[in-house]
């Protein structure tokens, strides 16, 4: 039996995103660093600050793969000539 049902507690998730038909990735904190090329705990700072979009799941923390590509063209700036 599941954890949930053994807790009497009972919620559906969709297992994937309505717009796209495809299932959403989540990324653990030291997969979007690595992927950023930083460090783990600048990931996790920036979470904190609220710079970050994240779920957060008892203290397990994972970032929607969307949102971090959200946030990364949110940095991008244009060059001037």
């Amino acid at each position: 039996m599941p954890r949930t049902e053994r807790l009497g507690i009972s919620f559906h998730l969709p297992l994937t995103d309505m717009t796209t038909n495809q299932t959403p990735r989540l990324l653990k904190a030291q997969e979007a660093a690595t992927y950023l090329g930083l460090a783990k705990n600048t990931v996790y700072d920036w979470i904190q600050r609220g710079y970050l979009p994240h779920h957060r799941f008892g203290r397990t923390v994972r970032i929607d793969e969307r949102d971090l590509h959200a946030f990364i063209d949110r940095g991008r700036t244009q060059t001037q000539r």
